[in-house]
């Protein structure tokens, strides 16, 4: 929101927030987190096999992880990963790389259940 203005972009839906608490820790800015059309159809061709593994669509799953994320870990460059983690380190994970975008909005990029240990060498930004 600008103002009393709500903000809409084109092919995004907002589906969540990086609250100010959460920000600070992770020492990114607060801001909304949105899912785009582009990013749906990436995510069904290349990682709609592992997600329907655990019983839902790409945008239910995205946004589950989005809801109960209990983790954050250091990605790529300014991306982070929301991680729906149980603490047992043998099993699946549910992550979402999330970057922040010219309009200081997250974007949801890659989504998929993934082993904790693929992500051992990944900093924990933030824990639940």
């Amino acid at each position: 929101m600008v103002g009393n203005k709500k903000i809409t972009i084109p092919d995004m839906k907002k589906i969540g927030r990086i609250t100010q608490p959460i920000a600070k820790a992770i020492k990114k800015p607060a801001a909304d987190i949105y899912l785009s059309k582009y990013w749906i159809k990436h995510n069904e061709r290349y990682h709609s096999k592992e997600i329907k593994s655990v019983g839902m669509t790409v945008e239910q799953f995205i946004i589950w992880v989005v809801e109960n994320f209990n983790q954050i870990r250091a990605a790529t460059g300014e991306s982070f990963t929301l991680i729906v983690y149980n603490g047992d380190d043998t099993s699946m994970t549910a992550t979402i790389d999330i970057t922040i975008q010219s309009n200081d909005n997250y974007e949801v990029k890659t989504a998929q259940p993934r082993r904790i240990e693929s992500l051992a060498n990944k900093q924990i930004l933030w824990e639940k």
